[in-house]
């Protein structure tokens, strides 16, 4: 008779002069599966750097991954014996390499004037910002080895967002965008009220009808701005009144912001900052 054995996973993740890493992610899957799938354990280290997987697994080959910013990613085949396996992840510091290319348009070829922007992949931080030259070159500062989101706005043309590993001393990364009728920033102020806002039919000076009346959620009239503008040639990018970076209004061609059912008064913050927008 055959009986399965388990084990159990612990230990602690550190740097190489041995101080504790807290807030690493540690996961780990069956040897040899896909990365990118769902894995067997995922989790963070604790103020420690500790780590407990929490069930037992099944004795034999496991591929095991941590990660954090301003290190090296590791990944190692580890066999979990029977019983209670403690294991240490020693993590190496990442050094840092930058971001350079072009920015071209897709018909034509010809050089754009444009931002990049680079921001963590894990936490949404913007790590860099840079604007090409006349000749459409960009090169970003410094960056640690890791894995980022990158953003290229340009008046006029569609912004592309791209995945990008900097995992050497320069990673070469050109982009080509596609013209479009205008860039439009659409800022959410919409209410935040839960319940349907009723839109009464609008009638004509004869009384005649000129729209139907219809229900919708007070946040509705954003998001139907932007599928519009979409319909009819723009590229529109919505976010919410909370959370834009006035920096970026620059690279609109027009700002457009959305108070929807609301009734009172503007954010305070935007309020200042459309007042004070050239």
């Amino acid at each position: 008779e055959v009986v399965a054995a388990y084990g159990t996973l612990a230990g602690t993740v550190s740097d190489e002069g041995a101080s504790a890493i807290s807030g690493v992610r540690v996961y780990g899957f069956n040897a040899g599966d896909d990365p990118n799938g769902v894995p067997l354990f995922d989790l963070v280290t604790n103020v420690y750097g500790a780590f407990t997987a929490p069930e037992e697994l099944p004795v034999g080959n496991y591929d095991l991954y941590a990660s954090k910013f301003g290190y090296l990613n590791y990944m190692e085949t580890y066999f979990l014996m029977f019983g209670a396996n403690d294991h240490g992840i020693t993590m190496a510091s990442a050094p840092s390499g930058v971001l350079t290319g072009t920015v071209s348009e897709l018909d034509g070829g010809a050089p754009l004037s444009a931002n990049i922007k680079v921001y963590r992949s894990d936490n949404g931080d913007l790590m860099a910002s840079v604007s090409t030259d006349e000749y459409g070159v960009y090169t970003t500062s410094a960056l640690s080895y890791f894995d980022y989101n990158v953003v290229v706005t340009a008046q006029h043309y569609i912004p592309q967002t791209v995945a990008v590993n900097i995992g050497a001393a320069s990673t070469v990364k050109n982009f080509t965008l596609e013209a479009t009728n205008g860039n439009i920033l659409v800022i959410d102020d919409n209410s935040t009220r839960e319940e349907l806002v009723v839109h009464a039919p609008k009638l004509g000076k004869n009384g005649d009808l000129v729209s139907a009346g219809y229900t919708a959620p007070p946040s509705r009239a954003a998001a139907d701005i932007v599928t519009d503008l979409t319909a009819i040639g723009y590229t529109a990018v919505l976010v919410h009144s909370l959370s834009y970076d006035y920096a970026d209004w620059a690279t609109y061609d027009l700002v457009i912001v959305s108070a929807g059912a609301k009734t009172i008064a503007l954010t305070s913050s935007l309020m200042a900052d459309m007042t004070t927008f050239v």
